[in-house]
C-alpha cells in the first residue's frame, strides 16, 4: 500500500462532500484514502486554527461508512460532546 494521497491538494481544497461522494462511489478513490487525506489537511492546518481536538485514528485507519449520498466522506463533529468510550469529548 502507498502512502500517496488521492488528490493534489489544489484538486482537494476545490471539493465538496458531493465531489468527495461522487469520487468514493466512482472508484477514484476509497473511503479510506479520503480518509487519510483529511487527517492529512488537518495535520497541516489545525496548529494554526486550532479547531480540532482529536482525530479518531481508528476511524482513518478502518473507516466504517454505510449507505447513503454521503457514504464514505469524512466528517467532523462539533460541541456534540460524544459519549463514546475513549474519546477526549
Amino acid at each position: 500500500m502507498t502512502d500517496a494521497l488521492p488528490f493534489a491538494w489544489e484538486d482537494y481544497g476545490t471539493m465538496d462532500a458531493t465531489a468527495l461522494a461522487e469520487r468514493i462511489d466512482n472508484g477514484d478513490a476509497s473511503a479510506k484514502e479520503v480518509a487519510r487525506q483529511a487527517q492529512s489537511a488537518l495535520t497541516r492546518v489545525n496548529p494554526s486554527i486550532n479547531a480540532v481536538i482529536e482525530i479518531f485514528e481508528d476511524a482513518v485507519a478502518s473507516p466504517e461508512y454505510g449507505q447513503g449520498p454521503f457514504a464514505g466522506v469524512p466528517m467532523l463533529l462539533k460541541d456534540l460532546g460524544s459519549k463514546m468510550a475513549g474519546r477526549k469529548q
